[in-house]
This record gives structure tokens, C-alpha cells and sequence, in this order.
């Protein structure tokens, strides 16, 4: 991976002070300050980058995901699938991105581990509300196919070899997220499922420009 360009580790502040926000109980309204400013770093570094298609649907991506920060600041159900809608479209772009990348779907071991972990995932983590629980069948579908094409483009391109990591980080925040939710509480789970967040989208925007 190599030292981090100055210009990205800039934009990871601005994720790692809404992670402070978020887990400080001094400021706790700070935390709807940060959030929604969280991946703006990020964005201005891939817009400003180089025009391709995959710049384009990374840049995407990452505004979608910023809809879904500030949606999820809410706790009601309909702010959660408004959120969910947005990350889930935000996980449709990092597909086409890979996509035009080269990544395909083939038979393979990662692949069946993957679609054993959204099983898991649909299984153990049952929102009450059908809504609700339709939504996290589907948005759990779609990000392990993500995954399935990171690690693809990856084993294709050594140059992507980041996206693999961060698809990974990626299930694993939005799993604790959902257990933190749905079943139960986890501790330090404010940090965990931010910390994996924002540095995926590093890892993501670090591999398109690095």
C-alpha cells in the first residue's frame, strides 16, 4: 500500500473527527456535524482526478454514500431504508465500476464463502418489520456481489489489490451495523462499524488514484 499522498490522509481526517464525534459524549451533537462532511475529502480528491468511467461511478458512489450518512443520522424506519436505498445504490456503482474494470462473477471458493456469508447474514439478522427485512436481503445480496467483483478485479489487476480489502471491511461494518441494530448491542461498536466504513472508501479512492 505505501505511505498514504498527503492529500488523502487530509480527507481521512475529516473521517476520523466524525468518528471522535460520534463516540464523544461531551459534544454528542457534533456528531451531526461531522457526518455528513465525512467523505467530502474524499469526493473532491475523485473529482478532481483524472475523467474515466471508473472515476466516474467511484465519484458516484461516494456522493450516494453521503446521502446515506446523512439519512442514517436518523433512527427511524424510514430514514433507515431511505439510507439503505442510498448505500445500496452507492454498492451498485462500485459494481459498474469494477465492471468496466474488468471484473466478472466466475465459479470459485471466495465466491461460495461469499454467498455463504449473506446467507448468514439474511439468517441471523431479522429486522421485525418486512420492509425493513426485505431491504436487508437485498442490500445484502448486492454488497457481496460487490465483494465477489472487487476480489475478480483484483486477481486481474494486482494494482486494485486495496478493493479487496476494502469490500471486506466494507460486509464487516454493515454486519456489525445491522447486529447493532436489529439483535443487540456490541461494545465499541460506534468505532468498529466507522472505523471499517471511511476506511474502505480510503482504501477505495486510494487505489483509483494511487
Amino acid at each position: 500500500m505505501g505511505t498514504l499522498p498527503p492529500k488523502i490522509l487530509i480527507a481521512s481526517l475529516l473521517c476520523l473527527m466524525a468518528i471522535i464525534a460520534k463516540t464523544t459524549a461531551t459534544y454528542p451533537n457534533l456528531y451531526f456535524v461531522f457526518k455528513p462532511f465525512g467523505l467530502a475529502g474524499l469526493i473532491y480528491i475523485v473529482h478532481n482526478h483524472e475523467a474515466s468511467p471508473v472515476q466516474f461511478f467511484i465519484l458516484l458512489a461516494l456522493l450516494l454514500s453521503s446521502v446515506g450518512d446523512i439519512a442514517l443520522l436518523l433512527k427511524d424506519d424510514v430514514s433507515f431504508l431511505v439510507g439503505l436505498t442510498a448505500f445500496l445504490l452507492a454498492h451498485l456503482s462500485y459494481m459498474y465500476a469494477f465492471a468496466v474494470g474488468g471484473a466478472v462473477i466466475e465459479p470459485s471458493l471466495i465466491n461460495f464463502v461469499f454467498i455463504l456469508s449473506a446467507l448468514n447474514v439474511t439468517y441471523f439478522i431479522r429486522p421485525k418489520k418486512l420492509p425493513v427485512q426485505m431491504g436487508v436481503i437485498v442490500y445484502s445480496f448486492v454488497i457481496h456481489v460487490m465483494a465477489m467483483l472487487a476480489f475478480d478485479l483484483a486477481a486481474k489487476n494486482p494494482e486494485w489489490y486495496e478493493v479487496q480489502i476494502a469490500s471486506v471491511m466494507f460486509l464487516f461494518s454493515d454486519a456489525t451495523l445491522a447486529w447493532n441494530r436489529f439483535n443487540s448491542k456490541l461494545p465499541m461498536a460506534d468505532v468498529l462499524i466507522l472505523g471499517l466504513y471511511y476506511g474502505a472508501q480510503i482504501l477505495f479512492v486510494h487505489d483509483l488514484t494511487n
